[in-house]
């Protein structure tokens, strides 16, 4: 059985592969480039998003002296390994970065994130059960709930992103710093889309789910 550090050219028996080049890979928060003669895709502070069914997955990654010196793994929301790129050669691939297992058999979120803003992180695959799949990255994933409650007790929520939200605190901490008395948060009913406008003075509190 290989472990963290072995050359996996190929998956093992129990295990399958997904190649940097699949479509259910989603890479955002960087200038992504996919280098088909080494079956690689490379970015600085890149990040990585998919979702897998199974019970176990590993990460494979090239090596090299310049990589990324510190790289993120999140599944559902939790932080569970960082790892390293550098290696003494140079352009060693199928790397086995990091071997994650007994997980719940279910659905998973992952995001790789690269924490070197120096170097480049190089993507190469991941593993997982042979029995499993991969499915695309749904940006919904990425927002959180925001409640704000108002003067009557009524209490107001909405699917945001990261951004919206902090775009929402700037505006709540800075309103007595400007002229603008309320705030368009944007609100989806089915597939029905609308801004609801919030007044500053009949906010009571609100927080983030």
């Amino acid at each position: 059985m290989a472990t963290v550090g072995d050359i996996l050219t190929a998956p093992e028996a129990g295990w399958k592969r997904y190649k940097c080049s699949d479509s259910r890979f989603t890479y955002t928060d960087g200038t992504w480039i996919l280098d088909s003669n080494y079956d690689i895709i490379w970015a600085i502070d890149g990040k990585i998003k998919f979702k897998f069914v199974g019970t176990k997955l590993r990460i494979l990654i090239q090596g090299h002296p310049n990589h990324s010196g510190s790289v993120d793994v999140y599944i559902d929301g939790t932080k569970t390994v960082n790892f390293s790129e550098k290696t003494s050669s140079d352009r060693t691939s199928y790397i086995l970065a990091c071997d994650i297992q007994n997980l719940s058999n279910k659905e998973h979120y992952v995001v790789i994130e690269d924490m070197d803003s120096t170097a480049n992180y190089t993507f190469q695959a991941i593993d997982i059960d042979e029995t499993g799949d991969i499915l695309p990255h749904d940006i919904t994933d990425d927002k959180k709930l925001l409640r704000v409650t108002l003067i009557d007790s009524s209490d107001h929520d909405y699917q945001l992103s990261s951004d919206e939200i902090s775009a929402f605190v700037k505006w709540y901490n800075g309103h007595a710093n400007t002229d603008t008395h309320a705030y368009g948060l944007g609100k989806k009913i089915g597939t029905q889309a609308s801004t609801e406008y919030v007044a500053f003075e009949k906010i009571i509190s609100f927080e983030v789910i």
